[in-house]
């Protein structure tokens, strides 16, 4: 149903009033409508003061804000060039997982230039020294696989990037999960390292 509606807050808060309205007070309906109700306005709260923090500046917020129009939360439709901006905002403060967001979101083009991918590099390339586990996680997946004109297939890198993102992700996490498989199939093939 969401590819069909446009996610209008105002809309839904109106007829979740409507069905608290006419139903028997003692109807599920209403209990649920209350609840979704009460949902959407403490996410408008939270959106207000998100952008409220932006405003100000603060990185956190940027980043924050970045995710809600990447993946389309709190009533914002996905925004993917308003996500980019805010992410470069976070990015210029120095915060990590902006940069891993930014560089995920600029490899979403179907055909980036050489500079966005050298971008994509260095933004991972950053985030890794600083010791995050999903930009070494991506790096690995970058030197298994080769990345156009910029990174050759590297399996030795590969494999000390996914080493590194299994020692640190929960070993639940898909990307440790990814990162097992992939390192598995260098050390069995007997990729050159």
């Amino acid at each position: 149903i969401k590819k069909f509606l446009k996610v209008d807050y105002e809309k839904a808060k109106e007829h979740l009033k409507i069905s608290i309205q006419t139903a028997p007070p003692t109807n599920y309906l209403v209990f649920q409508s209350v609840s979704l109700l009460r949902t959407i306005e403490a996410n408008e709260q939270r959106l207000a003061e998100m952008e409220d923090r932006v405003q100000k500046g603060e990185a956190k917020a940027q980043y924050s804000l970045g995710i809600v129009y990447m993946r389309g939360r709190f009533g914002k439709e996905i925004n993917r060039e308003k996500a980019i901006q805010l992410f470069r905002e976070a990015v210029s403060q120095g915060h990590t997982e902006a940069k891993i967001r930014l560089a995920t979101a600029l490899d979403m083009d179907e055909s980036p230039s050489i500079e966005q991918d050298l971008e994509i590099v260095q933004l991972l390339s950053e985030a890794a020294e600083e010791g995050h586990p999903e930009a070494h996680f991506y790096l690995g997946q970058f030197y298994f696989y080769g990345m156009k004109t910029v990174l050759d297939i590297d399996y030795r890198k590969a494999k000390e990037h996914f080493e590194f993102a299994i020692e640190k992700l929960d070993q639940d996490h898909y990307m440790a999960r990814l990162s097992n498989s992939l390192l598995q199939q260098i050390t069995t093939n007997k990729m050159p390292l």
